[in-house]
């Protein structure tokens, strides 16, 4: 299936292509999208329950607005949340917004699984994204995320997002490759947004990033046994609760930054290359 929209830049909250809900047991599989458009082509948009989306490929070329998949909820709480999703082992590209998205919105998105994708955003904001909510204005939350396993080329800020009061979120056996920001992007996302908590970070790869290969800022954030390397910037910046324990930071400046007055574990890494582990202010607990 070939689809070309020429429409206006819409704003977040109109369809995307194939919009879906209140809807429960849907699946999709082996859908092909070829598409220039501002809109997302599968949007799962409000209230959808067990539902997978697998073996399709989609490609937007639009370079003002849109992207691939999105995952979110329409209806505030306490209406049900978006829950039971698994996105895995598609072919996902776009040049403009997430190939990828996973939101809060306005009411409650949870147990979502996004494993074994091919993910190409060249010119994308990010790869893959989770987060609750990326305006004041809204009221959603994101929680029970596991990426793993995906393989993400390019991204202009983060080969994976992670923002907005996301919260209990597991990133794990990735590969990114080529981000012109950061490898795996951890932050509020925005000035008045909440911070996100209960992060693991493990056992990815992460190889040419454009700024930081981890960027981390959050609380009880888990970076363990990564392997980082070629970073224009630090291999793994610190900025807040966070631990850092055996990973492998190869070519970085320096291999690990730690920001501001708060508590660290910084523990086993082993940097090849990478300069040291620098502290900028503050009193955090620091051990190599």
């Amino acid at each position: 299936m070939k689809i070309e929209i020429a429409l206006p830049q819409l704003d977040g909250d109109e369809p995307g292509i194939l919009r879906f809900e209140n809807v429960e047991l849907l699946e999709i599989d082996n859908l092909t999208m070829v598409i220039d458009s501002p809109l997302y082509g599968i949007d799962l948009s409000a209230n959808v329950h067990s539902a997978t989306v697998q073996r399709c490929t989609i490609t937007n070329t639009n370079r003002v607005s849109g992207g691939g998949i999105m995952i979110r909820n329409g209806d505030p709480r306490p209406a049900e949340a978006t829950s039971g999703i698994v996105v895995r082992d598609n072919r996902i590209e776009s040049v403009s917004d997430e190939p990828l998205a996973v939101f809060g919105w306005k009411g409650m998105t949870e147990n979502i699984r996004i494993e074994k994708n091919t993910i190409l955003a060249q010119g994308a904001s990010f790869g893959i994204t989770a987060y609750g909510i990326d305006s004041v204005k809204h009221t959603g939350k994101i929680q029970n995320v596991r990426i793993v396993g995906n393989v993400i080329s390019g991204s202009r800020i983060g080969g994976i997002g992670i923002k907005g009061g996301a919260q209990f979120v597991e990133v794990a056996d990735n590969v990114l490759k080529d981000p012109k920001g950061d490898g795996i992007f951890l932050h509020t996302g925005g000035e008045g947004l909440p911070s996100v908590h209960d992060i693991r970070i493990y056992q990815n790869k992460i190889t040419n990033a454009g700024r930081h290969c981890i960027f981390s800022t959050g609380a009880k954030i888990h970076i363990e046994k990564n392997e980082i390397r070629n970073c224009a910037q630090a291999g793994i910046y610190v900025a807040g609760d966070v631990s850092v324990i055996n990973n492998v930071i190869t070519y970085a400046k320096p291999g690990i930054l730690v920001d501001g007055p708060q508590r660290n574990d910084i523990r086993g890494n082993d940097l090849r290359n990478a300069g040291k582990i620098v502290i900028l202010s503050g009193a955090g607990s620091v051990s190599k």
